[in-house]
Order: C-alpha cells, then structure tokens, then sequence
C-alpha cells in the first residue's frame, strides 16, 4: 500500500504517519527514512522530538537527504516505510543539484521515489501543504514551489491512499481511511 499524508505544519502528520505504518507493518520491519537536514537550533529541537516520538514503535532510522532510491541496497524490500518528509527531499535535492535545470531535477526525483515504491511492500509518505501563504517570493523560491508541486502531484497520483491533516483531522482525498 502507498500512502501520502500531506498538511499544514503542528498537524500530527508524523505521528499519524507512524500509526499507519506500524498498521501496515503486519509485524515486518519498520523503516523510518528521515530526510530533513537539520540547519538551525529549531531544526535540531524538531528532529529530536520526531526522534522521541518514534523511540520503542520498532523503526529501523535511516538518515537519507538525497538520492532516497539508494536505500533499496540496505533494507528488507518486505517492509513498511516511513519517508518524512517529501518537503526536505525536494529541497535537498534542488541544493545538491542547483547546477541542473528544474525539469532534471523533478525528473530525477520522480525516478528516485518511483523506484522506492514500486520495490517495496508498503510506504507513507509525509509532506506539508505549503501553498497557502504567499508573498512576493526569490526565484529560488518559486522553482522550488513548481518542483515541489510537480512531486507531490506525482507522488499523489500513485499512491493509494491520499490523507489531508487539517487540524489535526483527517480529509480524504484519495482511497479509504485504515485507521
């Protein structure tokens, strides 16, 4: 089963991502593949609680910014996976890659993430609804919303299950709840 889990920030998405796995899981193993790159000290404080929240559920923590297809070579493919988040991927991504044009990279990323679910037996996908505050924004910025855009629209249209978290509630829009 593929699963995307996608909404604002302080929604639970994680935690609710964590449940839907442990779900899956069917007693096989757990892997938790962590994306963000942590730049500042609130950075370092958020991954550290989705660190504690995860502590005893069985995941096996895999830190991977980039490249997420990679992992394949390291984990059962019989398992459930928890990638958090879709967010820092694409931005690390676009950092790692600023050389190429945007298309590459969101085709790279694409490639990536479809290899990942099509060789594995479960996976939930965290990312943020980030798409509702605007201000006059860098270019930097505005590639990266296009690109994210283009991923999570990919990402949705594979999956079986697309979940958003609006205050802590979930709205289905793709699929049927498991939980």
């Amino acid at each position: 089963m593929k699963i995307l889990i996608s909404g604002g920030v302080k929604n639970a998405k994680s935690n609710y991502g964590e449940e839907l796995a442990i779900k899956l899981s069917k007693n096989n193993k757990l892997y938790y593949l962590a994306t963000m790159v942590p730049y500042d000290e609130e950075d370092h404080k958020r991954v550290k609680l989705h660190q504690l929240s995860r502590q005893g559920k069985g995941f096996n923590t895999i830190e991977v910014a980039t490249d997420i297809d990679k992992i394949l070579k390291k984990c059962e493919k019989n398992a459930t996976f928890l990638l958090d988040s879709l967010t820092a991927l694409v931005l690390n991504e676009m950092f790692k890659n600023e050389d190429k044009k945007i298309e590459e990279i969101g085709n790279k990323i694409k490639n990536d993430l479809n290899n990942l679910m099509n060789n594995v037996e479960n996976i939930v996908i965290v990312t943020d609804y980030i798409f509702s505050d605007y201000q006059k924004f860098s270019n930097f910025t505005i590639d990266y919303l296009k690109l994210f855009a283009d991923v999570s629209k990919y990402v949705a249209s594979n999956c079986d299950l697309v979940i958003e978290r609006v205050a802590g509630c979930n709205n289905i829009l793709k699929g049927e709840e498991l939980i």
